[in-house]
């Protein structure tokens, strides 16, 4: 890739797992149990060290433009 344009040809091939959800969200459904549970399993570990999650949806701001 020698383009920001093929850059994002490339990264456009892959699901767009917003569009293509199997899985009807509700307020009800949409909690963090399950992943606490998971959590305590595994002892806690994002516990053990410092960090800062930066997320986004599909490069939205870099597109914008």
């Amino acid at each position: 890739m020698r383009t920001y344009r093929q850059a994002l040809t490339y990264l456009d091939q892959y699901a767009n797992y917003e569009l293509n959800r199997t899985v009807q969200y509700s307020p009800e459904a949409f909690n963090l149990s399950r992943i606490e549970q998971l959590l305590d399993r595994l002892g806690n570990p994002h516990q053990e060290f410092k960090s800062v999650h930066v997320a986004g949806t599909r490069a939205k701001a870099l597109r914008a433009g």
